[in-house]
């Protein structure tokens, strides 16, 4: 786990997050984005010794693949604390414009009380380059009970 500043519940860092460099990551404008809109975490429903977070991710643009890392992270004072055990990747191989894709976080994680946020970032690859997509998405600080 990592142990991070916290820099308050609505603003964090994009520090916190530990992304690999892709060969041929560019920095201009692809031509098309993901946004994903991260739920709340919570103690699943199904399984209520774990817990998750779910997203929404929806597409815009001619896309070839969008990547997305989804994870929470646990909120304690001024600490934040990455979950590894949550974080989980979800490929999306030609993505329709406008349509939503769900992406959930690793299944498996104990559910322990606390306060915490979910995470969600993400790749696209347009034409064969990858581009690193800033319409991250962070969830609203959610307190689970178990």
């Amino acid at each position: 786990m990592k142990v991070l500043p916290f820099a308050g519940a609505l603003i964090i860092s994009l520090e916190i997050v530990s992304a690999p460099l892709w060969p041929g990551q560019a920095s201009a404008d692809p031509g098309g984005s993901c946004d994903v809109q991260v739920h709340n975490v919570h103690q699943s429903k199904g399984s209520p010794q774990l817990m998750d977070v779910k997203g929404t991710m929806i597409c815009q643009g001619t896309i070839d693949r969008a990547d997305v890392i989804i994870y929470f992270a646990k909120i304690d004072g001024d600490k934040v604390t990455q979950v590894d055990s949550s974080i989980a990747q979800r490929t999306v191989q030609s993505p329709e414009t406008g349509k939503k894709y769900t992406v959930m976080s690793a299944q498996g994680t104990p559910c322990v009380p606390g306060d915490y946020i979910g995470i969600a970032e993400g790749y696209i690859t347009v034409g064969g380059r990858t581009w690193k997509n800033y319409q991250n998405g962070y969830g609203p600080l959610s307190s689970v009970k178990c």
